[in-house]
């Protein structure tokens, strides 16, 4: 018992997680959580989670604290003749615990319910048990704390780079000033200068994503939620975008969760 535990300090001590239950240092305290998610076939599997920038600190209310959330999908079908209700349970309950600053990355197979959990994150989707909370306010709704980018392209054809940018702005009432201002902060942080009057349809794939993400980061969320962001790009292309977000990341010093 004691070399375990011993095993589990070490571990934690250097960010290590020995046995896949992300036992980490954070917030001055220890972490220890363990997700799991049903997949597609109805079994169990894990859903590690990957941490950066953590260090012990004072106990502070953590930015995003998920208590035995999980996510079970009703539908109606027919069988044997008649309706019957059915039930799918997407995502096992979930605890995790995410101070302010970190970037953490869930990762498992497809279907496991990464995208369910960010989903309920942003309050899109419902929780179906658990309570989530966001900077220490529950989430039962559209959560405008949180900036998402999908899985998906969500770019407006017909606005310009610059527009696209604005829109969280604009749907703020932001004042025309403060939003031209914060625009043009955001399309030089993303290297985009000199592409604000672009549309998306004269845009590479990579100029794409940054102009998405410069949009989730314009309206200043204090979490930064990504699902997949850059499937669909090329091996080469991903990195340099994953090394553009890092960078990103470091110079507004928010809380990122990536699936």
């Amino acid at each position: 018992v004691f070399c375990v535990w011993l095993f589990f300090l070490v571990g934690g001590l250097f960010g290590v997680d020995p046995f896949g239950v992300g036992v980490g240092v954070g917030g001055g305290e220890w972490q220890i959580g363990c997700g799991s998610a049903m997949n597609e076939s109805g079994g169990c599997c894990a859903m590690p989670v990957s941490r950066e920038k953590v260090a012990p600190a004072p106990y502070t209310i953590p930015m995003l604290n998920i208590r035995a959330a999980g996510k079970t999908f009703q539908s109606r079908g027919r069988a044997a003749g008649h309706t019957a209700a059915r039930s799918t349970a997407t995502l096992r309950p979930v605890d995790l615990t995410i101070a302010d600053g970190e970037f953490v990355s869930l990762i498992g197979p497809s279907g496991c319910g990464k995208s369910t959990l960010l989903n309920m994150i942003a309050g899109i989707v419902p929780v179906s048990c658990g309570v989530i909370e966001h900077d220490g306010h529950a989430v039962t709704g559209a959560n405008t704390r949180a900036g998402y980018m999908t899985q998906q392209d969500s770019l407006l054809p017909w606005r310009t780079a610059a527009e696209n940018i604005a829109l969280p702005l604009v749907i703020r009432g932001v004042p025309r000033d403060q939003m031209d201002a914060r625009v043009a902060e955001m399309l030089a942080l993303a290297g985009l200068k000199n592409f604000g009057g672009h549309y998306p349809s004269e845009l590479s794939g990579g100029m794409r994503k940054r102009v998405a993400l410069a949009q989730c980061l314009a309206y200043q969320p204090g979490t930064l939620l990504l699902d997949e962001p850059f499937g669909a790009l090329d091996a080469q292309l991903k990195l340099l975008m994953q090394a553009e977000l890092m960078r990103i990341w470091e110079a507004d010093k928010i809380i990122a969760c990536k699936s």
